[in-house]
């Protein structure tokens, strides 16, 4: 990052920076805890990613206001421009990505109420068709 001659556009962007970290990881933790949701089929954990959205969601909105009010006052060029462009661009992608888990979250409720079925059940039902035919 520049040093830039007036504090509060670099505080501007390390805070932009640090709403995109935080978005990383709360990223991070959907995806992760909605595939153990899936896996497990626990409900109350894919509820957790659901809810979760939210905050990716504010944490997004936030950084938007925040961007454009930078370049509002600040009016800036070229490379710092662009750090806040990317900015926002990394920020729509991680909110997708919060979406995306919030997805497979909601998939974990049907699934969850159907049987569970091993792998050497699925290749038990796979022989007996077969022989069948």
């Amino acid at each position: 990052m520049i040093d830039h001659t007036i504090r509060a556009f670099d505080t501007d962007l390390q805070e932009l920076a640090r709403n995109i970290a935080e978005m990383g990881r709360l990223d991070g933790e959907q995806i992760a805890d909605a595939i153990d949701a899936l896996f497990k089929r626990d409900t109350a954990l894919a509820e957790r990613v659901i809810a979760a959205d939210d905050r990716v969601d504010a944490l997004q909105r936030a950084m938007e206001k925040k961007a454009v009010a930078t370049i509002a006052r600040r009016q800036p060029m070229a490379v710092d421009l662009r750090e806040i462009v990317g900015a926002l661009r990394i920020a729509n992608d991680l909110e997708r990505v919060s979406d995306l888990a919030e997805n497979i979250a909601k998939r974990v409720r049907p699934i969850s109420r159907r049987p569970f079925i091993t792998l050497s059940r699925a290749a038990s039902a796979l022989r007996s068709d077969l022989k069948r035919t």
